[in-house]
């Protein structure tokens, strides 16, 4: 891997944004709309560190389908729970902005948090073996 230092850099980044969102609403000033942000912001980010770290261009986008697409294009075998985080998208613009979205729910929070956790521990728990198996060339993954 040639970039190991940028790949250990988006993970660190992806972690921070999980810790953030597990965090939750310690605040009434908080709202569950910048909680989501969080909860989309870390598997974008752990998924671009997994494509990094197998030497795989992605495009400057907040669409996981579309990280995660890249990643079975190219052999790697994504659970369908990472999969199913694909709904996080949703959370990486419009929400940002009142007005435009629909209320985000304490429940919408709870399964948004579920989604992200999935995607960074899978990721986490299988760079190594990924970036292994993808050198090996490997069609197994």
């Amino acid at each position: 891997m040639k970039n190991k230092q940028l790949v250990r850099e988006w993970i660190k980044r992806a972690q921070s944004n999980l810790v953030r969102a597990k965090e939750g609403k310690t605040s009434e000033l908080i709202v569950y709309e910048d909680l989501v942000f969080d909860c989309q912001q870390a598997p974008e980010k752990a998924l671009k560190s997994l494509l990094l770290s197998i030497d795989i261009k992605f495009p400057s986008t907040h669409s996981i389908a579309r990280l995660i697409e890249l990643l079975l294009l190219n052999k790697v075998d994504v659970p369908i729970k990472v999969q199913d985080s694909v709904f996080l998208t949703e959370y990486a613009v419009i929400t940002r902005y009142p007005g435009i979205y629909e209320q985000v729910t304490e429940i919408d929070y709870q399964e948004a948090l579920v989604a992200s956790n999935n995607v960074l521990n899978w990721v986490t728990e299988n760079i190594g073996n990924v970036m292994t198996q993808k050198k090996e060339g490997s069609q197994d993954l």
